[in-house]
């Protein structure tokens, strides 16, 4: 072993600490910096089964679509829409930025009715409730309830959707 490195033996493993304790530093920071970057808003899980008005499993596509809104947690949310393919016995699932507490508030709405026909605000013939936020109660009256929603904006006339959500709910009594 030479003499130089023999004497600098002390040196040379304080430089190594130091290049290490860099490198280390510059992984961490590197990884901090690609989960800061990956990480979005909060997403929730909607999931369920779509079933057609006879009863049998649906196929086919959902359409979603959503203006622009920042959440409650101050994230950002551009517009967009999202194409959703029910899957096999009527399987329904898809992840979205939950808009409970989101700024604009009052963008959309939810009008529910016993029947699919009479949409609009002249006629309440068969009306359960307009809603102005995501969650909602409704009252149970049998075992088995079918609902109807549409969603509408606010403005004057407010303007429907031409699609409705069929929605039937079985739970027992007990």
């Amino acid at each position: 072993m030479p003499r130089s490195f023999a004497v600098n033996n002390e040196c040379f493993w304080m430089a190594v600490e130091v290049v290490l304790s860099r490198v280390l530093a510059l992984l961490m920071a590197m990884t901090l910096a690609t989960t800061l970057q990956a990480q979005g808003p909060a997403l929730t899980t909607i999931s369920d089964t779509v079933y057609r008005a006879d009863g049998t499993a649906a196929s086919g596509t959902v359409l979603i679509s959503w203006p622009s809104f920042q959440t409650a947690a101050g994230d950002a949310v551009a517009a967009g829409n999202l194409s959703v393919a029910i899957g096999p016995l009527g399987a329904f699932a898809v992840q979205l930025v939950p808009n409970v507490g989101a700024s604009p508030a009052g963008t959309y709405y939810v009008e529910v009715r016993y029947s699919d026909e009479g949409w609009g605000a002249g006629y309440n013939g068969n009306l359960i409730g307009r809603f102005s936020n995501s969650s909602f109660t409704l009252t149970r009256y049998a075992r088995a309830q079918n609902y109807f929603l549409r969603s509408y904006d606010g403005s004057t006339p407010p303007r429907y959707s031409r699609y409705s959500a069929a929605l039937h709910v079985d739970y027992p009594l007990t």
